[in-house]
């Protein structure tokens, strides 16, 4: 199979700024892909849409949609991870160089994750900032979250050797980190942890991707890709397949059933959030997404070199870019949320939505084949761009 010759970098976070092409499994591309323009849609519509439009009819579709795509970014990162590891678990266990672009990837993501929480891009603004405008820094959003997963996934990986110990703990660590999220959540943070800690915990301090449950998506996607890892070595990935389609089937149905308020058991002998029935639900929904594009791929091929695939590979550039040009002071001294804000009707907001698509799109695409033709050129290039980015925030 075509996929079977390609690797994904998103497994080890995403790429950087000017990684070289690498080979990549492109069903799980495709999943990226789709996730990755929801992922736009999501932030235009919870800063731009006005809010008399929530209470319609179509409102909690798209909302439930959306709420799919954090869950598929975090699943997809902690299956390929776990995909390619077993090829590279020699480097890593010697300090190889393959162990040094990992520790650089991961530490690569928590840091763009907190630039992003950064209330004002300058040093200057920054260091004079009132300590309720600098605690918007220490929310944990999901870039810190996947870092972090993928910190425990490498640990893992360098201290069991045997692929069996390693699935054993995905599973175990991602029941654990689902069963005790309620507690967690129920925690004093800020009293319990520093501040910079407290939101990696639960959302009292206003943290949109604590550990728990989230890092639960991370496990058992490290389950799924270690498992689809021992299914192709074994030939025997489409009975493999057929398999996490009653497994999604059972998981929808458990989780949707028991989400009902008069059916769930959960305020029974756990607090009721997070809702153990509705991350079940979401991680069924996800195995079904991904199993329905491997399914694609079998059935139709995939085109590596498309504007979606681009924009797959080159996830995190785009995550990032759009959050600025969306909040960023690009328009006359404002930025296009903090001109719109809570205000577009949905056909405007539709159309808005589809241009910021289109140019994230069409600029991965070109930043994708850029570093295909020349990449000491792009590695140059995305080194020029963070350094010039360093001295506007120091010294401009």
């Amino acid at each position: 199979m075509v996929a079977e010759k390609r690797e994904s970098l998103a497994g080890s976070g995403t790429a950087g700024f000017a990684s070289t092409k690498k080979p990549r499994i492109l069903f799980l591309d495709l999943l990226r892909g789709l996730a990755m323009v929801v992922m736009i849609e999501v932030h235009m519509v919870n800063s731009l849409l006005n809010p008399a439009y929530r209470g319609s009819s179509w409102f909690p579709v798209l909302d439930f949609v959306n709420g799919l795509v954090a869950p598929t970014f975090l699943f997809v990162s902690g299956a390929v991870f776990a995909f390619v590891s077993e090829r590279k678990r020699p480097s890593f266990l010697n300090f190889g160089p393959e162990f040094w672009k990992q520790v650089t990837r991961i530490v690569f993501i928590l840091f763009l994750g907190y630039t992003l929480r950064l209330p004002y891009f300058s040093w200057r603004n920054l260091s004079r900032a009132r300590p309720e405008r600098l605690a918007q820094l220490w929310r944990v959003d999901v870039l810190q979250c996947i870092a972090v997963g993928l910190t425990l996934l490498f640990l893992l990986c360098l201290l069991l050797r045997s692929g069996r110990n390693y699935r054993r703990a995905l599973a175990v660590l991602g029941f654990m980190t689902l069963l005790i999220s309620p507690w967690a959540w129920s925690v004093n943070s800020p009293y319990l942890l520093p501040l910079p800690l407290a939101g990696y915990l639960n959302p009292q301090r206003g943290s949109l991707f604590p550990l728990f449950p989230w890092m639960a998506f991370m496990f058992f996607g490290g389950l799924f890709g270690a498992l689809l890892g021992e299914a192709r070595r074994e030939e025997r990935e489409e009975e493999f397949f057929k398999r996490l389609l009653f497994l999604s089937g059972g998981l929808i149905l458990v989780g949707g059933l028991f989400m009902r308020p008069f059916l769930n058991p959960q305020p029974l002998f756990a607090p009721s959030r997070p809702n153990y029935f509705f991350f079940l639900l979401r991680l069924g929904l996800v195995l079904l997404l991904a199993a329905s594009c491997w399914l694609f791929e079998r059935k139709r091929g995939l085109n590596s070199r498309s504007l979606l695939m681009a924009a797959s590979a080159e996830s995190l550039t785009v995550y990032y870019f759009h959050i600025q040009l969306m909040n960023r002071k690009l328009l006359m001294g404002r930025s296009l949320v903090s001109r719109m804000k809570h205000t577009t009707p949905p056909l405007t907001l539709a159309l808005l939505t589809l241009l910021l698509i289109g140019i994230m799109l069409l600029w991965a695409f070109l930043w994708n084949r850029y570093k295909e033709r020349d990449p000491r050129k792009a590695l140059l290039t995305a080194r020029g761009v963070m350094v010039l980015a360093a001295l506007v925030f120091f010294f401009g």
